[in-house]
């Protein structure tokens, strides 16, 4: 255990609630791939008998999991900041493993910034929508 380390690509669908509150609330059904590479040296042996060494050696896995969201955005806020603080509880399925499944539980903390001149050039349409009461 814990010999190996990886990268994962995620890709998400999902749905957000939100009402007019600075709270949100959002699911996501997630699928990706996971690339291992094992930790320490790996070996291998031809039929000469031959040994050497395996240079970034590991594995590729499918993953799917779902993600729940809770966030907080503080551009909704009375006091208005560029700034959104989420957290992510997540339960994902790695998977051939062994011939079988390996489910894993991890958590995300989210810090997103919102830059106002970043898209200064992009033509953006102000949508006000009139809620009958």
């Amino acid at each position: 255990p814990l010999n190996n380390s990886g990268l994962y690509f995620l890709s998400s669908i999902g749905k957000r609630y939100h009402k007019d509150k600075p709270y949100y609330f959002e699911w996501l059904l997630r699928f990706g791939l996971l690339r291992t590479f094992y930790d320490g040296l790996v070996y291998t042996a031809d039929d000469y008998g031959n040994v050497s060494v395996l240079k970034d050696y590991g594995r590729y896995y499918t993953l799917t999991g779902f993600t729940t969201v809770f966030g907080y955005d503080f551009e909704r806020s009375k006091k208005t900041k560029p700034v959104s603080l989420d957290c992510k509880p997540s339960l994902w399925i790695q998977y051939p493993y062994n011939s079988f499944i390996l489910p894993h539980v991890s958590v995300e903390l989210t810090f997103k910034y919102h830059f106002n001149k970043f898209n200064m050039h992009t033509r953006q349409k102000k949508v006000v929508q009139f809620l009958k009461k």
